[in-house]
């Protein structure tokens, strides 16, 4: 195969930025930099700033020539980089540390072996493709896709690091948070400038990259599930008596339903303006506690987040439900002990199943717990009610109904012969008219 020669006309921040940052748009973008003081241990000691996107043309060029710069890859609705302020992105990124690797050497030839990996695997090649220094950052860029596409974009990091693994592939570089080093910096450690080395037009999509990685596209998932809904139907005419049950949601149907659990409780917060303290704040039965300890529960059991980062989060989180509320450390203690257990694999036995230590609260608890009220449900994706579910089942029902040609009632007894009776207009009984074939008056 024969790969485009390297174009080394993006190599300032902002260029490179500017193809997956959109100034246009709200939302924060965070640069990580190196103070040049040390800490106690000897270690340096960085600082993070964020800024709103339509300053990135005056902040990144700024940077340029500078030591040790890192620019976050994606996008977030408040001034840092935590998962909970996930805005969006338009980025898939591998960070490779080649160096590692014995008989990889050369930037340029790991780039040619990223390549043929890539192609014989059928997935689009990268974008752009920088060197860092001591390794290659890969990247491929898209219209960006908002937070609830996130655990699918999550799936897309962890093939795409599997796929590259043999080149010495990153295992933590999987995450929103993740900051690269910005082109056009310098690389104290390896005492070279971040260059761009390859870079041609963005992909079409996000769902043209997935498609390809992933097992099975989306297009692929509707047509199993449309199959799978058409057979249970056949079998319950034919056969059976009662439908046949396939068993609960897989797993990473499963994280779906908790992160968007997690958006829906976010969404509330902000139709609320936020949640004051209730009047029950001297027994520590808050409901703005409640509603830190679920949302974060939802985001560990969704892979968002772990143990590690849960106090991190729960600052981020506890600022969106009351900006003025400075959490307890000290509440959060058993949420931990359960997220620690979640993530080393421990389970608890309830009759004859196995479930998470974490919190698995049905739809039903959490309306009542937040007093959730009918037209707020009508805002939200899962936490809702049965009447809430029936109501959205009856408008699919009746949308569909109306795609396949059919009319409202009122309209089709607008237009029906029992309305308008043009046997009585002709002075003939009903039955003459017919036996006369239907003539007009």
């Amino acid at each position: 195969m024969q790969y485009p020669q390297p174009q080394l006309n993006l190599d300032l921040g902002l260029d490179e930025a500017s193809r997956y940052h959109d100034a246009s748009r709200f939302g924060f973008f965070s640069v990580l930099y190196d103070t040049g003081r040390r800490n106690g241990k000897g270690y340096t000691i960085k600082k993070q700033e964020s800024y709103l996107l339509r300053d990135m043309a005056d902040v990144l060029p700024a940077l340029s020539g500078s030591y040790d710069i890192w620019l976050s890859q994606c996008e977030f609705r408040k001034p840092n980089r935590r998962a909970v302020n996930f805005l969006r992105t338009g980025t898939s990124y591998i960070d490779l540390d080649y160096y590692k690797i014995d008989g990889l050497k050369h930037p340029m030839a790991v780039m040619s072996k990223v390549f043929d990996v890539l192609e014989s695997e059928g997935i689009p090649l990268p974008n752009l493709v920088i060197d860092s220094g001591r390794g290659l950052q890969i990247k491929w860029i898209y219209p960006s896709i908002p937070d609830r596409a996130l655990l699918r974009w999550k799936a897309v990091q962890n093939r795409l690091i599997e796929i590259l693994r043999g080149l010495g592939s990153d295992p933590a570089v999987k995450d929103v948070s993740r900051v690269l080093r910005l082109a056009g910096t310098f690389n104290s450690k390896s005492r070279s400038m971040v260059q761009v080395l390859y870079s041609e037009d963005p992909l079409e999509s996000f769902d043209k990259l997935a498609d390809a990685v992933l097992p099975f596209s989306r297009q692929a998932i509707a047509d199993l599930r449309e199959k799978r809904r058409n057979e249970s139907q056949l079998e319950l005419v034919t056969d059976n008596p009662k439908p046949i049950h396939r068993g609960g949601l897989h797993k990473k149907s499963l994280s779906c339903l908790y992160w968007n659990r997690f958006l829906d409780l976010r969404k509330l917060c902000r139709m609320r303006g936020g949640l004051v303290p209730s009047i029950q704040e001297d027994k520590k039965n808050l409901s703005r506690t409640k509603m830190l300890i679920f949302q974060l529960d939802f985001m560990l059991l969704s892979g968002a987040t772990n143990p590690q980062q849960l106090w991190n989060e729960a600052q981020a989180v506890s600022s969106a439900i009351d900006p003025g509320w400075k959490p307890d450390q000290h509440r959060l203690t058993t949420l931990l002990r359960k997220a620690q257990g979640h993530a080393a694999g421990e389970t608890v036995m309830l009759g004859d199943k196995t479930y998470s230590q974490l919190y698995t609260p049905r739809s039903a608890t959490l309306i009542d717990m937040f007093h959730i009220t009918p037209d707020e449900e009508r805002e939200l994706t899962t936490i809702i009610s049965k009447t809430e579910r029936d109501r959205r089942r009856r408008d699919r029902h009746e949308a569909a109904r109306r795609a396949s040609g059919a009319v409202p009632r009122e309209e089709y007894e607008a237009s029906s012969l029992s309305r308008h009776k043009p046997w009585e207009k002709l002075g003939m009984s009903r039955a003459t008219w017919y036996r006369q074939g239907k003539p007009l008056p």
